[in-house]
């Protein structure tokens, strides 16, 4: 009988082991308009706006996601962005070649509020703080220089 006890606990060990582990995702912004689609939970179908990438970043359930842009241009932020939640890497592409703007001029720009993230080659402008890192967040800037217009 006790080999039958230590069986079990081998096939639940061999279950746990074979579960897919949350995985990281990739959502592209191709929008540069600020709206707030209801996308279902860890997805940004096109067209996907950085707003809506976040969302799904926040409710999806893997950690280290990646956010890219396959646009140039500005993107005028007209409410305040939804904190990040977990890690990301945010990157937009060649520097310059997106920009966030603050459109009033009182908003924050990324904040995070959990995990380690980055964020490289975006322009932020107008914000009363472009990134804001806060209770248990690590955020680092790469070449995402403020500018004040």
């Amino acid at each position: 009988m006790r080999s039958h006890g230590w069986s079990l606990v081998g096939a639940a060990l061999a279950a746990l082991a074979l579960a897919p582990a949350a995985s990281a995702a990739g959502f592209v912004v191709d929008d540069l308009s600020d709206a707030d689609r209801p996308y279902p939970a860890g997805t940004c179908a096109s067209p996907c706006t950085l707003r809506d990438a976040i969302q799904a970043v926040n409710s999806g359930p893997g950690t280290g996601d990646t956010i890219a842009f396959s646009v140039t241009g500005r993107i005028s932020v007209t409410s305040g962005l939804p904190p990040l939640t977990a890690s990301v890497a945010i990157d937009g592409g060649s520097l310059g070649a997106v920009q966030l703007d603050s459109v009033p001029s009182r908003n924050f720009g990324l904040q995070f509020s959990a995990g380690a993230s980055t964020v490289q080659r975006l322009v932020l402008t107008r914000f009363d703080m472009a990134i804001l890192a806060s209770g248990t967040a690590e955020a680092c800037s790469r070449s995402a220089p403020r500018r004040s217009t």
